[in-house]
């Protein structure tokens, strides 16, 4: 398997947060050895994102999060499922002002 990238601005737009808000936790989860920044060859002004072997070890441990999550909220799936569409719809909202 090959090394996959993220450009900066797509998990920005992911995450709706602004270069601003992203730049600065980017740069302390390099710090901790999480993950590389690199600007990409072909465009200059992007910024390449890849986990290291230290990130990709945290990404599997937080994997169980969501389970854990839905069994301290005593698993009622109906109730997490209208939490998330009322948050979705507020981020839209918010998006949109």
């Amino acid at each position: 398997m090959g090394t996959r990238y993220l450009n900066g601005k797509k998990l920005g737009d992911l995450l709706s947060l602004d270069s601003g808000t992203l730049t600065p936790m980017l740069k302390r989860m390099e710090q901790n050895g999480l993950l590389i920044r690199e600007r990409s060859t072909q465009d200059e002004r992007s910024v390449l994102i890849r986990l290291t072997k230290k990130g990709l070890n945290l990404q599997e441990e937080a994997c169980v999060i969501p389970e854990m999550i839905g069994k301290m909220s005593g698993d009622d799936k109906n109730e997490i499922e209208d939490l998330k569409s009322s948050l979705l719809a507020l981020l839209k909202t918010l998006q949109a002002y």
